[in-house]
This record gives structure tokens, sequence and C-alpha cells, in this order.
């Protein structure tokens, strides 16, 4: 099976909302960057400063063993470690050697009982063609379009949030959050040519799985 998980206790990100977590746009710089490896690139996020741990994409990180975070049009470069990783869910989860002084965290939305709602207007950070295109990740907003549990999408099966957001290449593993409060709700994972649709991983999977605690 393609699904790998190390040892991995229960995650419980302890945060201090007064100054560590992303508030506003300006807050992104600090808290988006590139996940490179020696076969591809994609966008990834932090979610706990305490572990240094970032959330990004399965499919990103597969069969790679090497891994590079990128942050501030790469200024700052560290390494990373695959700690956990799920193919169905398409979601993965690395701890940095570091961070910088200025990083800032995503709040993960625990509220696991409420869908996602049809036309919640959200937001996507994302690295379109990795460094192809830019040294900076371009930031989009639309609402989502649908929400569908249990969404079979080629050998990944996931709860699934659907939009018409933009998104590209580069993009995968960037963080989808609420715009009216900043918490993380899903992983964008992909797209269909056809309608423009966009596929986000829903995040409270995490806490179905028992990866993080609420």
């Amino acid at each position: 099976t393609k699904t790998f998980q190390r040892a991995f206790s229960p995650i419980t990100v302890d945060v201090d909302l007064s100054k560590d977590v992303v508030k506003d746009a300006s807050d992104f710089i600090n808290a988006v960057g590139l996940l490179t490896t020696e076969k591809t690139m994609g966008t990834s996020f932090v979610f706990s400063l305490k572990n240094n741990y970032i959330l990004t994409t399965s499919h990103v990180v597969e069969d790679a063993d090497e891994f590079s975070f990128i942050m501030h049009s790469g200024e700052f470069r560290t390494n990373a470690v695959l700690v956990w990783n799920d193919y169905l869910t398409d979601m993965a989860i690395l701890q940095v050697d570091e961070l910088p002084e200025t990083a800032k965290m995503f709040v993960i939305d625990t509220d696991v009982d409420k869908d996602p709602e049809t036309l919640e207007e959200i937001i996507h950070c994302g690295y379109i063609k990795g460094e192809n295109i830019s040294k900076k990740f371009n930031t989009f907003s639309d609402r989502i379009s649908c929400y569908e549990p249990d969404k079979q999408i080629n050998n990944s099966h996931f709860d699934t949030i659907m939009s018409s957001i933009n998104a590209a290449e580069g993009c995968s593993g960037g963080p989808v959050f609420r715009s009216r409060d900043m918490k993380v709700i899903g992983i964008l994972q992909g797209g269909f040519s056809e309608g423009g649709t966009r596929i986000i991983t829903d995040i409270h999977q995490l806490f179905k799985l028992g990866i993080l605690n609420n």
C-alpha cells in the first residue's frame, strides 16, 4: 500500500494566539513556503511552531527521501524530515530543522462536526510552477462550490471541498483557509481541466484519523 505512517503520537498544537498565528495577509509570507524534493516541488505551510511541523500533500512527497523547505523568496532554506504520510487522504506532515524568527503558524479549524459551507469565501496560497514563474507565492480567493464526503479521486479517497479558486502546478499542498477568520479548512490537492474545478482535501480528516487532537 502507498499509505505510510511512522510512529507518530497525536499532536496537540499549543499556540499563543496573541502573536504566533496568521491574522491577516501580511502574515502569509511568514507561514507559507516551497517544499522541494529530488523529484518534484509543491507548496507547504507551518501549523506548529513548537514542533516545527509543516503540512503538504502526499503526492508532493511521494517516493522522495530528501526535502527542503524554502521561505522568504529563497532567502531561508532548511531541511525537512517526513514524519507522517497518508496517500488516501493525500496529506503529509514534515518536521523542519528550524524556522525563521519571524515565523507564524496557521490555525487549523477544529470543528470536525460541521462541514465547510457552500459559498463560504476562501483564500489559497501557492507557488505556481514552483520557482519557475516566481520565487514568491501567489494568493487567490474564491468561494466553496461544493462539499462531497468520501469522494474517490484516482487512487485516493477523501472528504473533498470543491472550488473554482485559481491554482496551477506547484500549488499542491498549499493552505486553504476561510477569509473571515484565517483558519485552515483544507489543503489544495489538485484540479480538473474541465470547468476549472479545484480539489481540496478536508483538513478535518486529521482529527478523524487521530493525528491531531482538538
